[in-house]
């Protein structure tokens, strides 16, 4: 009897130890997964202990992760594929569409007037494809930048400003002179590839569709965020639940994919975005805020 007892007794400590190695195993495989999982890494999974069963689930993890890794890398590599493709593509395009668009204007001041209204739609349709391009190379900025953003102390007024009489030719043009209150020396630190691009796009939108009314404002708030508002009128009626899904239901309105991309580069760069719209007088305003925005004071 105290035989069987004590073979019993050594039985339960060997299951007993059995299943601590097993627990201690699944622990540090855990463990393993945890950080690969939260790490770019190519890391396997490891065992502290010699366990057939849980050698063989280890493996079967770490083929798992390598066909993981392995698609990875392959989806990786197809997206640069895309962008450079989109890139060459938008730039190739970009030539003859400018030397299409300079013999449309030299033309214009050629041809008679039964002539000049087929070559005015000439020259508007030209212009659209090149928004449509330069949409297209906002896109492809954007991809890229998702990757690697890099961020720099900007001087958010000087910029600001600088666009805007970039500008200057294409607000003379519809006789709108902007209203301004611009607060100096507003730094923010941020990608400035990117975000002189989307102040271009939300510039340029103004220019365009502006009818009378044009106001662009850069202040800081009571809780110093850094505000950017632009405001305009516009003669087109529009929705302003297709504007906040950036609906191209009506190209002529300045809204769409443009101000979808916008939104997607300035969000990426941490800032909130939102659209509004009064009805009464017809406005269309854009609002972005950075959070937190630093005030250079003069020494």
């Amino acid at each position: 009897m105290l035989i069987i007892l004590v073979i019993m007794t050594l039985l339960c400590l060997l299951l007993i130890y059995l299943l601590i190695r097993q627990t201690l195993g699944i622990q540090h495989m855990t463990h393993s997964l945890t950080y690969i999982n939260h790490h770019h890494t190519n890391a396997n999974v490891t065992l502290p202990v010699n366990s057939r069963a849980l050698a063989n689930l280890a493996n079967e993890i770490n083929v798992n992760l390598d066909q993981t890794n392995l698609l990875t890398r392959q989806q990786v590599l197809n997206e640069q594929e895309i962008r450079a493709v989109m890139t060459n593509l938008s730039h190739d395009i970009k030539t003859p569409l400018a030397v299409a668009s300079g013999y449309t204007q030299l033309l214009q001041q050629e041809v008679t007037s039964l002539d000049a209204n087929k070559l005015a739609k000439v020259a508007t349709s030209l212009a659209t494809v090149s928004d449509y391009l330069k949409t297209l190379m906002d896109f492809s900025l954007l991809n890229e930048k998702r990757i690697s953003l890099k961020p720099e102390r900007l001087n958010i007024s000087d910029l600001l400003q600088t666009n805007i009489l970039s500008f200057y030719d294409m607000f003379t043009q519809r006789q709108l002179e902007p209203k301004l209150t611009i607060q100096p020396d507003l730094i923010l630190l941020t990608d400035k590839p990117l975000f002189n691009r989307a102040l271009q796009n939300l510039i340029s939108n103004m220019a365009k569709y502006a009818n009378s009314v044009a106001s662009i404002s850069a202040q800081t708030d009571e809780n110093g965020h850094l505000v950017l508002t632009f405001v305009n009128d516009t003669s087109d009626s529009f929705n302003i639940e297709d504007i906040k899904r950036f609906n191209t239901k009506n190209p002529k309105t300045g809204t769409g994919l443009g101000l979808s991309i916008t939104k997607s580069i300035l969000e990426q760069l941490g800032g909130t975005f939102t659209v509004a719209h009064d009805h009464t007088k017809n406005r269309f305003s854009v609002t972005v805020v950075f959070n937190p925005a630093i005030t250079v004071l003069d020494d």
